[in-house]
């Protein structure tokens, strides 16, 4: 998913500001994760008073993903995510829905199991 918009200085002097992406889980998972956690930011450049500048921020759908300790895989839970744009996590100025149809499972190498069997050494 993908954040483009328009950042307009409305003040009467020329100033940056910072834009954030946050990605909000509005249903109950079965992974517990923070209800919103920053995705992206972007800065505007210097802005002169009334003028305005594009900005992009992205994310992938994989960032959204839990990992699941019990199978060794990333899940992105089938469900409608929603992601904030604004100043900060108390400023927010808009929503963008996203829906996943399916749930999205990759699994990756276990690096926390050892590569081969350990033979006990017995005193």
């Amino acid at each position: 998913s993908m954040g483009v918009r328009d950042k307009q200085n409305h003040g009467k002097q020329a100033g940056k500001e910072v834009l954030q992406l946050y990605g909000l889980d509005t249903f109950n998972s079965e992974f517990p994760k923070a209800l919103k956690e920053l995705k992206s930011f972007a800065k505007t450049g210097i802005l002169a008073p009334c003028s305005s500048e594009k900005v992009t921020m992205k994310s992938k759908r994989m960032d959204q993903a839990s990992f699941d300790e019990t199978t060794g895989s990333w899940v992105l839970e089938r469900g409608n995510y929603k992601f904030l744009i604004g100043a900060s996590s108390q400023d927010i100025r808009e929503m963008i829905p996203v829906e996943i149809p399916e749930s999205i499972v990759k699994q990756v190498t276990n690096v926390l199991l050892p590569r081969e069997t350990i033979n006990k050494i017995e005193n």
